[in-house]
């Protein structure tokens, strides 16, 4: 069975939304979480700043 990219994204958290920024900031011990105001849409991360959550390229 073939998932649509919508279908895989929401399943896995690897896509480029909302789902997918929280999915990335939960592997490196983050999180993501919306608010909303009148005319106002607000997106904030709080993410890990240690050696362990670096990346390597």
């Amino acid at each position: 069975m073939s998932l649509t990219a919508p279908e895989r994204d929401a399943e896995t958290g690897g896509g480029f939304g909302l789902v997918g920024l929280r999915g990335r900031a939960a592997a490196i011990g983050g999180t993501v979480w919306t608010d909303t105001t009148p005319g106002y849409f607000w997106l904030y991360a709080q993410l890990a700043m240690t050696p362990s959550a670096a990346v390597t390229p």
